[in-house]
């Protein structure tokens, strides 16, 4: 407390002294500023693995492999998916619509192989009997429609694929070498449905014999079977090729008949043989 003389009045007067607040500069406020910076820097992250994910280089269609064609060209398939875009944006049902257009496939589908490889997979018509007409050679599936066709000379061979499996398929000789037309129908159903099945009773009750041939004449009702020793049968494709590859069995068994004879099972029970 500061003290003064009044020389007038020969008295002190005490005087209160003035009192100031913090004489420090206030501290600035940066919560605000790193609150920002924070949801900048979570936002720019979001937005660089958004564009990792969905528009870089790296996830985007380098590779396309092909599974399951048999019949079908992978190379063409292949080339129906372009190349350089980004791997989950690929325009999948113009792809398939492509492939379904182009190729004898049932199904597709696409699968994505992180981060810049796909797979198509397609699922084929499935050929079960070869037709020889001429000199081509066609592919035809359950329903005797033909789904493709070589030339002979063009076949595959045995040694490697398609030829392994198309090989073992039974094979079909027209002695009137009928033009072939591809979505066209060779033959019924029920007679395709006897090929196959044929080929399975010989190989159960006579799978000593080696069948040469099997060929139709004037209609596909009928089918003369030719084997390596010569031996000829006619066979009712309308019966069971059960029941005659029975009694082929039988006939062979129990009676003697030369090996190059000439026999003819088209009737249920009857067995006509001419040497």
């Amino acid at each position: 407390m500061l003290r003064r003389r009044n020389s007038s009045r020969g008295r002190v007067v005490r005087q209160t002294p003035l009192i100031y607040g913090n004489l420090q500069k206030p501290k600035r406020d940066y919560s605000g500023l790193a609150t920002f910076l924070k949801r900048v820097v979570w936002f720019g992250s979001l937005a660089a693995i958004v564009w990792l994910f969905f528009w870089s280089p790296v996830f985007t269609v380098k590779s396309v492999e092909v599974q399951g064609s048999l019949l079908s060209d992978s190379e063409a398939i292949a080339n129906l998916v372009p190349r350089g875009g980004s791997i989950w944006f690929i325009p999948e049902s113009k792809i398939k619509q492509n492939i379904f257009a182009s190729e004898p496939v049932v199904n597709v589908s696409i699968l994505r192989g992180i981060p810049s490889s796909l797979r198509v997979v397609v699922e084929e018509r499935r050929p079960v009997v070869l037709w020889q007409s001429g000199e081509g050679l066609s592919l035809v599936d359950g329903g005797g429609e033909v789904l493709f066709t070589y030339k002979l000379t063009e076949f595959p061979g045995p040694e490697a694929e398609p030829g392994t499996t198309l090989n073992q398929l039974p094979r079909v000789t027209d002695a009137k070498n009928i033009p072939v037309q591809v979505g066209g129908s060779i033959a019924t159903s029920q007679f395709v449905e006897f090929v196959t099945q044929l080929q399975t009773e010989l190989r159960n009750y006579l799978p000593e014999m080696v069948v040469t041939r099997l060929e139709v004449q004037d209609t596909t009702y009928d089918l003369q079977m030719v084997t390596t020793d010569g031996l000829r049968v006619q066979m009712n494709t309308l019966g069971d090729a059960a029941v005659q590859v029975r009694n082929l069995k039988r006939l062979l068994t129990q009676e003697s008949i030369p090996a190059t004879a000439q026999v003819d099972l088209r009737i249920d029970r009857w067995a006509y043989v001419r040497p």
